[in-house]
């Protein structure tokens, strides 16, 4: 347990599955972290062909999240993300 061990530490591995969630708001904004970004292009155990076909076989938002470490929208969205932010307002008062 990391409570119990200072010395401890914590090291998380994953793709980016949208612009939401616990690894969205630790990567953007978590602080004591060390960063690490190896999109699958830079991985010499991952064949070109093989990425070539995934490429070919995924869809384009799928691909960049999966292999490019990409944080996209996803495809259930109603509203994009760049949509969203555009509309927000540091001048406008929440009403809750």
């Amino acid at each position: 347990m990391l409570a119990i061990k200072p010395q401890a530490r914590l090291v998380c591995l994953s793709t980016p599955w949208g612009r939401r969630g616990w690894w969205y708001s630790e990567w953007e904004q978590g602080t004591d972290w060390q960063r690490l970004l190896v999109p699958a292009t830079q991985c010499p155990r991952i064949a070109s062909h093989f990425l070539i076909e995934e490429q070919r076989t995924l869809p384009p938002l799928w691909f960049r999240s999966e292999y490019c470490c990409d944080f996209v929208d996803v495809a259930d969205q109603v509203f994009g993300y760049a949509l969203v932010h555009a509309a927000l307002s540091d001048e406008i008062t929440p009403l809750f």
